[in-house]
């Protein structure tokens, strides 16, 4: 004969091996509320379809601290940005204004004189310092010598 139950038989199974807890501090505390902050916010975007409900005849009790309490978070709460990427960060554009390409700025010849000194001295420290110039040279008098004595093995 089958034995008696006592009691309703569980809901779900016995696991193997049971969750470990969470972890708890500042951080993950933190991190959590953001992400139940931006489920809220992505609830809340326009391309989320949400079902029609008619108006009751009676307004519950407690939908009226719900929407009470979803109207002081959205007031109150800013995100730590130092923790989040950049890339989230709203940002303000910045309007651009294009320059004149046709102005001309106005030099005065004094300037123009010590400039145009300045580029001599410039070029002058240059060809005494050319390493390239010196190194890599035309190859005009590459095998100088004459090529009647091709016996020997150069290295």
């Amino acid at each position: 004969m089958p034995e008696t139950q006592r009691g309703p038989t569980p809901l779900f199974p016995q696991i193997e091996y049971k969750p470990g807890p969470l972890k708890a501090g500042e951080d993950e505390d933190y991190m959590r509320a953001l992400k139940q902050e931006m489920r809220g916010r992505m609830k809340d975007l326009p391309f989320n379809i949400k079902p029609h409900a008619g108006k009751g005849d009676v307004e519950r009790y407690k939908e009226k601290y719900t929407r009470e309490i979803k109207r002081i978070e959205d007031d109150n709460w800013t995100p730590d940005w130092n923790r989040l990427p950049k890339e989230l960060k709203p940002q303000k554009k910045i309007i651009k204004k294009k320059r004149d390409t046709n102005r001309k700025a106005k030099i005065s010849s004094k300037d123009k004189e010590e400039l145009l000194n300045k580029l001599d001295e410039l070029e002058k420290k240059g060809d005494e310092n050319d390493y390239i110039a010196n190194y890599f040279e035309d190859g005009d008098d590459y095998g100088g010598g004459s090529d009647d004595n091709m016996d020997e093995a150069t290295y």
